[in-house]
């Protein structure tokens, strides 16, 4: 593992897989996976720029933003096998992570709030889809961008703050691209890392068993 001179940790699948072992993986998660430049930025000061842009806009501190997938370092470790190690792509979007225990019960308040008005709506066809992964996501006090409803102010001016005009603008100036975007509340830093620990603890099992690939000293091109 090393760092380059933008802040960049570079680090290799192999490297990551040897690292995930449940005896170091709370060191691989702290100094690996959550600090340094993302990838998905070429310099340091665009990777600022950017945290500066969403944290205006959503009213949060700008440290209080993370990133994971392959945009954090270079390639996935979903524990997916048509995922894991995959490198990022040109066309691969940035997974923000929002970590700010206001800002997440403002948004789960007012989405509990709203299923509990709704209950026959929210118990059908899609609605119901997103329903139960928000409670799968809730045993590690996060939510996905494409499980909130839409019908929800708060949650139309959230995704208006991701994926509007303005956003678009600041993703090109800061990525060199205008990369696609998705976003993950978290209740705080330590339901970040719980993600981390569970997907790394998924990723060891799936690598015992065979069913997940082992990694290589380069990334898989997917």
């Amino acid at each position: 593992m090393n760092v380059d001179g933008e802040g960049h940790i570079l680090i290799t699948p192999a490297e990551i897989q040897q690292r995930a072992a449940l005896v170091t993986r709370h060191r691989l998660i702290n100094d690996v996976l959550i600090p340094g430049t993302p990838f998905v930025f070429p310099k340091y000061d665009s990777y600022c720029d950017f945290l500066e842009f969403f944290s205006a806009r959503l009213g949060i501190h700008p440290r209080s933003i993370g990133f994971c997938g392959s945009g954090k370092i270079g390639f996935s470790i979903a524990p997916r096998v048509n995922k894991v190690w995959g490198a990022m792509r040109p066309d691969s979007d940035i997974d923000l992570a929002i970590m700010d225990p206001a800002y997440f019960e403002f948004i789960d308040e007012r989405i509990r709030d709203w299923e509990h008005r709704n209950e026959r709506l929210v118990h059908r066809g899609a609605a119901y889809t997103q329903y139960t992964s928000r409670l799968n996501s809730r045993r590690f006090y996060f939510l996905r961008y494409e499980d909130l409803p839409e019908c929800l102010p708060c949650v139309s001016e959230f995704k208006a703050h991701i994926t509007g005009r303005e956003s678009a603008a600041c993703r090109e100036a800061c990525c060199g691209r205008i990369r696609p975007m998705k976003a993950f509340i978290y209740r705080d830093w330590r339901s970040f890392y719980g993600k981390y620990q569970n997907d790394l603890h998924e990723l060891c099992i799936g690598i015992d068993d065979g069913t997940l690939p082992k990694a290589d000293s380069s990334p898989r091109i997917i």
